[in-house]
């Protein structure tokens, strides 16, 4: 409720949710709350309906990719803000992205966070962008993050105006000034023009000419990546194949008995917890008159160490600090003028 700012009315469906996601049994309730903060933050624009089942897919994923919930939540936020997805495309396209070995150099997430923006501004889609990494991966890039790169850099260089790029273009017998324009578009328009130098490029037979054009549009990522990776950026084909759903069955394929008990613990302390709450409520409530009476005690064990021995073994004999009684307390008075505070203590302690 603190780190979210929420309301009373919201801090209600809060609990809500974690008691949906809990019955799964994905987690101990303190886990839910954290990774519901993660998805919230990180995910904008979820519905209510759609937040129980999100936090259940991210924590699924994280376990079974072997990262926080805070990464796999962040990236799916950069799914959906960079190519318009909601919750559910973005984790689906992840878990069909894992499964498809995209995570072979411990890159995946991280390139999918630093070049989504630079796949976009070059009109492709998501699904776009996960096929070129897959298909990018198996033509030989010997990690994940040289293929997003040689992305970022195209996306650079492409529509840079300088001599360089401009050279390039002309050099494979292109309108330099149009593809300038287009690739300023964004877009169909960007994405046509890619398609085009890619295409122009990889027909370059000149190995040595292809190599110097290559670095000149795609940067020294083009020399790490080679002819047959690059080409591939211009000739996308589907290799990632269906993938809605895809979450939704990772995280019901991967749930154990463990789980399953964890759930129907779950859902026992859920059951208990209304009455939880109406105990702290009461003791809140009652926290002033239990102060006082801490106070009180104090005061009294002070009294009682401050008389000697004699007076404390003649006190304790007569039952004086369990019954904390009228009559008991009127001797008081006769043992010695000493235990004047004492008997002060207990009438108010009573």
């Amino acid at each position: 409720e603190t780190r979210l700012g929420a309301t009373e009315a919201e801090t209600e469906q809060y609990r809500e949710i974690l008691s949906e996601v809990g019955s799964t049994g994905v987690g101990a309730f303190q886990d839910i709350a954290a990774a519901t903060i993660s998805v919230e933050q990180n995910m904008k624009g979820l519905s209510d309906d759609a937040l129980a089942n999100v936090t259940e897919e991210a924590m699924a994923l994280s376990q079974v990719m072997g990262y926080d919930v805070s990464e796999v939540t962040r990236s799916a936020g950069t799914l959906m803000k960079q190519f318009g997805l909601d919750g559910e495309q973005s984790l689906d396209l992840i878990a069909k992205g894992y499964q498809r070995g995209l995570d072979f150099s411990g890159e995946f997430l991280d390139t999918l966070n630093e070049y989504s923006v630079h796949f976009n501004a070059l009109g492709f889609s998501a699904e776009d962008m996960f096929n070129i990494l897959i298909k990018g991966a198996e033509e030989g890039a010997w990690n994940l993050d040289k293929v997003g790169d040689a992305i970022k850099e195209g996306n650079i260089r492409l529509k840079d105006l300088s001599d360089t790029s401009r050279t390039a273009f002309e050099d494979l017998g292109l309108d330099a000034d149009q593809l300038f324009s287009d690739f300023a578009s964004g877009g169909d328009k960007a994405n046509a023009a890619f398609m085009t130098v890619s295409a122009a490029l990889a027909s370059v037979e000149d190995e040595t000419k292809r190599n110097q054009i290559g670095v000149a549009l795609f940067g020294t990522q083009y020399e790490d990546l080679e002819k047959t990776v690059v080409a591939s950026f211009g000739n996308i084909t589907d290799e990632l194949g269906a993938y809605q759903g895809t979450a939704r069955d990772v995280a019901d394929d991967n749930r154990t008995l463990s789980q399953e008990i964890k759930g129907l613990w779950n859902d026992m302390q859920d059951s208990i917890e209304p009455f939880g709450r109406t105990i702290v409520k009461a003791v809140r409530s009652a926290m002033p008159v239990i102060k006082d009476i801490l106070g009180d005690i104090g005061d009294l064990a002070e009294a009682f160490s401050e008389l000697d021995p004699e007076q404390q073994k003649t006190i304790l004999n007569l039952g004086l600090i369990v019954t904390a009684g009228g009559p008991v307390v009127r001797t008081l008075g006769s043992i010695t003028s000493g235990a004047g505070k004492l008997v002060g203590g207990i009438g108010k302690l009573t």
